[in-house]
């Protein structure tokens, strides 16, 4: 009863009906005792199954509401007041506004872990954008649009904005399909060519709100998403957050090229410091960088090391010059590798000297890697129109690859079987060819 002695209706009164606790609700609709039309129970449920299927799937879900109307029972004889009628109308409103105020809440949770997981995908541009539209997918957009500068530009203080001629499609997200445009393929507006021509959610009447996309002084772009008016303020929040985002990918990007430029200069940096310049071998740092990790990865096994002596450098610098010197030293270099490299890291030593190594398993008979040497060096005079004859002393050693060997040592007794070769070369590498065609 209230303050002046009328009966009151109970508040469970109300529950019940809404909640389906008497005889009436159970059937699933129809009318009550009091004739008044009864929600539709069974629909109900079905809605509630629908919704709990697609939370157990990972699908995004939006709140339902259904129109039900207050029904206060009086058939016990109770009379309510006015007054009873508006607090329940009250009530109502209430769980409205809180109803709302949770969404806003959820979401203003969601959306920085959403745009935190953005951020993860900054190494690679094209996941980035696909990632973008999930953000707006799982929060419940029916259709975003994500439109790009060509260049982010920067407006100082005071500067006043400039049109941009146009403004490209990134990315499109309607409800689940995701596309990214490649930057070569992107449609694009501009002042004649808008958005409704560009690109459209598929039904025949859409409307987006628009966002612009900055960070600081910088411009991004523009974010169109489907949205309902009341949903504004924390879309620009979101797309504040979004344009923080593209600085970030901006930054990854431009430091990305500058590792990849810095890597391209180191590994042009580490070529010229272990390969000789003029042959395209190792020269005597990268041989024996090669020498110490060979010996490191084939511990207690047999190994054979060549020296290769280019012979009559000199003589023949000092009669056909030293381009002709260089072209002779190039065309051993090749000889050696062609014949040793298949087995082995061969280097140029310095000069008219070459080196090797090879593990002793995988390798000929030492005499006959020196014999196809030999024989790779004639088959070259035969065809060749130089007016001097390419020659190669070879001399090649064995050895047990161990941590505490003597790599010096080693050179000496190669250079030992190297000066014996040598007493076996020919006595000059001149010889009377055609001039005119030597060249």
């Amino acid at each position: 009863k209230d303050g002046q002695g009328t009966d009151v209706a109970r508040h469970d009164h109300v529950a019940l009906e809404l909640h389906g606790e008497d005889e009436g609700q159970r059937r699933g609709g129809g009318e009550g005792d009091d004739g008044h039309s009864l929600p539709d129970f069974k629909r109900e449920g079905q809605i509630a199954v629908e919704k709990a299927v697609d939370i157990c799937a990972g699908r995004p879900v939006e709140s339902v509401r259904l129109d039900a109307e207050l029904i206060i029972r009086e058939s016990c004889g109770c009379k309510v007041t006015r007054r009873a009628k508006e607090k329940a109308d009250e009530k109502t409103e209430l769980l409205h506004i809180i109803d709302e105020l949770r969404l806003f809440q959820h979401k203003s949770w969601l959306g920085p872990f959403l745009i935190r997981d953005l951020m993860q995908e900054a190494e690679n541009e094209k996941s980035f954008y696909r990632k973008s539209g999930e953000v707006f997918y799982h929060l419940g957009i029916r259709s975003s649009l994500l439109y790009l500068l060509e260049q982010p530009v920067t407006y100082e203080k005071g500067q006043k904005w400039k049109m941009p001629q146009r403004m490209y499609l990134t990315m499109h997200q309607y409800r689940e399909n995701i596309q990214v445009f490649e930057k070569k393929e992107r449609p694009y507006i501009d002042g004649s060519f808008g958005v409704p021509d560009c690109c459209s959610s598929g039904e025949d009447h859409f409307s987006y709100i628009s966002f612009l996309l900055i960070d600081g002084k910088r411009q991004y772009g523009l974010l169109m998403l489907e949205i309902e008016p009341e949903e504004i303020s924390f879309y620009y929040i979101l797309a504040l957050q979004l344009g923080t985002s593209l600085r970030f990918l901006e930054a990854n990007i431009k430091q990305k090229k500058y590792h990849d430029r810095l890597r391209e200069k180191n590994e042009v940096l580490n070529f010229i410091a272990i390969y000789d310049e003029l042959t395209g071998i190792y020269n005597r740092r990268g041989l024996m960088e090669s020498l110490v990790r060979f010996n490191q990865d084939n511990l207690g096994k047999k190994a054979c090391l060549m020296i290769a002596d280019l012979d009559h450098l000199k003589e023949i610098n000092d009669n056909f010059g030293h381009a002709e010197g260089d072209c002779a030293i190039r065309t051993a270099a090749g000889i050696v590798k062609e014949v040793f490299g298949q087995y082995g890291d061969v280097g140029r030593f310095g000069g008219d000297e070459f080196a090797g190594i090879v593990r002793y398993s995988e390798m000929e008979e030492k005499e006959q890697l020196i014999y196809n040497i030999h024989q790779k060096c004639e088959q070259y005079n035969e065809h060749s129109m130089k007016p001097y004859y390419v020659g190669i002393s070879v001399g090649v050693v064995e050895f047990v690859c161990e941590k505490k060997i003597d790599f010096i040592e080693m050179f000496k007794h190669a250079d030992e079987y190297l000066y014996e070769e040598k007493k076996k070369r020919r006595k000059t590498v001149c010889r009377n060819v055609n001039f005119e065609n030597s060249y």
